[in-house]
């Protein structure tokens, strides 16, 4: 998992949430998430992710290439512990975007154009 320096506490949950789930975490060569937020632009995503996560505005989104583009609209506890759920199939995710994202659709788990 990758994320800025300031998104250490939301790695840390998220971790722990996933571990939680059943998840098994490995500290390098596992499925790379990248969780990215409000500051961040396409020079700070990771190259080669699988899962990018928006923990607050989503528009940076529109510029990550992983195939799944996740966004919680928060940081909270409580987004993390849905955002495990739904990463390890345990949940789906049927939300609507309440705002557009240039290049992405607003409904949840549609296909990449």
């Amino acid at each position: 998992m990758t994320s800025r320096r300031g998104y250490a506490g939301t790695r840390a949950r998220l971790t722990a949430d996933l571990k939680a789930v059943g998840v098994h975490i490995v500290a390098s060569g596992g499925t790379l998430i990248d969780i990215v937020g409000y500051e961040d632009g396409r020079s700070h995503l990771a190259k080669g992710a699988a899962v990018t996560v928006a923990v607050d505005t989503p528009y940076v989104l529109r510029y990550a290439t992983s195939k799944v583009r996740i966004a919680t609209y928060s940081a909270t506890a409580a987004s993390m512990t849905a955002l495990a759920a739904v990463l390890a199939g345990r949940t789906a995710a049927p939300g609507t975007s309440p705002v557009a994202v240039a290049g992405l659709p607003r409904t949840a788990c549609a296909a990449r154009s």
